[in-house]
């Protein structure tokens, strides 16, 4: 991937982060292929020759423009905090944070984007991947890894993927989902009750497999 370096104006910054934006946006409404380079200078009022410049390619441009919006996105600071004590509490608070940003209120354009970069796998999802999920991912595995001592690394992913795919469903098939609870939304109150049934959900597969946890 290409390496770009520093805007050296303002008003190169200006349009670098301009082509971020139209690139994410128009890509979340298009898709990657079908989004041109010209529709995302057009929208962004920059040359064509501007994605060149600020990026070498447009497969560079739809690189950065993901991670650009990803970092956009609702997070929790438990991912960058200190674990709890409780290794139970600690569980509770790796599932809040996921849910966080998984059912945090995203623009309709990010959440349209990430489906469009699982739809269309591409070097973008890997960034996606490697550098929003995989952390993540693995901070679950550790919050996993006292009701389970003595999994091997593949069951604790397995794990993981499982309690992740609670709630990715609800992001995936919203519209199915809210009207299978009769909801109108993802508001505060439904992303409580669905942190609440997940941590009561995963307590029990771990109990099964030999632990004792309690909700």
């Amino acid at each position: 991937m290409r390496s770009t370096p520093p805007p050296s104006t303002p008003e190169d910054a200006g349009t670098r982060e301009r082509l971020l934006e139209a690139a994410a946006k128009t890509i979340a409404e298009r898709g990657f292929r079908d989004a041109t380079v010209r529709e995302i200078c057009a929208r962004a009022g920059a040359n064509v020759a501007a994605v060149s410049y600020h990026f070498g390619s447009k497969d560079d441009l739809e690189v950065e423009a993901v991670r650009w919006a990803c970092s956009r996105m609702p997070d929790a600071p438990w991912f960058t905090g200190p674990p709890a004590t409780d290794p139970l509490d600690n569980l509770r608070a790796a599932i809040r944070a996921l849910a966080v940003g998984i059912l945090g209120r995203h623009e309709q354009w990010q959440t349209q984007l990430m489906l469009r970069a699982m739809g269309e796998p591409n070097a973008a999802l890997d960034v996606v991947v490697r550098e929003m999920i995989e952390p993540r991912v693995a901070a679950l595995e550790q919050a996993i890894a006292p009701f389970l001592p003595d999994a091997d690394a593949r069951t604790r992913r397995l794990t993981a993927i499982s309690i992740v795919s609670q709630l990715v469903y609800h992001r995936v098939a919203a519209p199915v989902a809210l009207r299978l609870l009769g909801e109108r939304e993802y508001g505060d109150r439904l992303v409580d009750e669905i942190v609440a049934h997940v941590v009561r959900f995963t307590c029990r597969s771990l109990e099964a497999a030999g632990k004792e946890p309690r909700p």
